[in-house]
């Protein structure tokens, strides 16, 4: 897929050769099956990658483009299905609220609770500036965690109240997995869960954390330093170290659906290929594939998965059987 222009961001849907671009002159580009299927040119440049938004499924997958006043919820054929004004560059939520569809807009100290129309059903105000939100279940009422610069709020939305403000005084990383979701303090050191309890990380001096994932009722945190990788779990347990078969690691990409075993995309910066392994028995597959700046596994029908990369400034994609 070669839009023939620097691609800045892209998203990729389930499939092969599914893909929306954002490029350097603000182009939006999507392609279906490798086809160039429409195009469309703004005046505001993207702020934030795009977001695959809630209650999308395999064949109605919906993504949030966010600009620094408004967000965008666009469909695969180009129609914009919502705008919303917002602020402080947090992608919107989509939800059910009482059996109807509604969305948690954010702007930078203001939270508001809206209808599929935009009609606004309740305001929620903050002391300092939204950074980013999880939705999640609790008490079988839907909540959501807002993280602000000094403090997380938990909210209950059917009840309209605020049920927790957890103090905080580091810089957080939200990782966002329903009722497992924790916050990550700035260093990778420790945890914060939806409670407000706290777990020690301790990682080997020149560790950095560099993605996560469910496996189970775990949440496994993903920790490198050169070609070494380690698991630990959201709690600060160990879970498995392994030396990977690459010169750096420098992104990570996870592919994780419930029936499908999970996969651990390895971005090699130095050597510029993708190394695949398996975190249950820590098998690395032995397949020399190409790959530069960034990455990203999706699902390729019932059995494959999709993994999209760059070859120079052209996007292209391998699939995995």
């Amino acid at each position: 897929m070669n839009p023939s222009e620097k691609i800045i961001s892209f998203y990729a849907y389930s499939g092969r050769g599914n893909t929306f671009l954002v490029t350097e002159s603000n182009k939006w580009i999507r392609y279906e099956n490798g086809i160039r299927m429409w195009e469309k040119t703004f005046d505001t440049k993207v702020v934030k990658e795009p977001k695959l938004m809630e209650m999308s499924t395999e064949k109605n997958q919906d993504i949030s483009i966010l600009f620094e006043n408004e967000a965008l919820i666009v469909d695969k054929d180009g129609r914009i299905l919502n705008r919303f004004p917002t602020s402080g560059a947090v992608h919107p939520i989509r939800f059910r609220l009482k059996n109807k569809i509604s969305f948690l807009i954010p702007n930078t100290r203001t939270m508001s609770v809206t209808d599929n129309d935009g009609r606004e059903k309740s305001v929620y105000t903050f002391s300092s500036r939204i950074l980013d939100m999880v939705l999640f279940k609790e008490d079988g009422r839907k909540h959501v965690g807002v993280l602000c610069e000094k403090t997380y709020f938990i909210i209950d939305l059917e009840q309209k109240r605020t049920k927790r403000k957890i103090q905080i005084a580091d810089e957080y990383l939200l990782l966002k997995y329903d009722a497992s979701s924790v916050l990550l303090s700035e260093n990778g050191n420790h945890t914060i869960d939806l409670l407000g309890k706290q777990s020690e990380l301790k990682m080997p001096e020149g560790f950095t954390y560099m993605n996560s994932f469910h496996n189970g009722d775990l949440l496994e945190l993903l920790y490198a330093n050169g070609n070494e990788l380690i698991s630990v779990n959201s709690f600060g347990q160990f879970i498995w170290q392994k030396t990977m078969k690459c010169a750096s690691i420098d992104r990570i990409s996870i592919f994780s659906k419930d029936d499908r075993p999970i996969q651990i995309g390895i971005l090699d910066g130095i050597e510029n290929k993708i190394v695949l392994l398996s975190p249950k028995d820590l098998t690395i597959e032995n397949v020399k594939r190409h790959g530069e700046k960034q990455l990203q596994l999706t699902t390729y029908d019932h059995r494959g998965i999709s993994i999209t990369t760059f070859l120079g400034d052209i996007l292209i994609q391998y699939t995995k059987f």
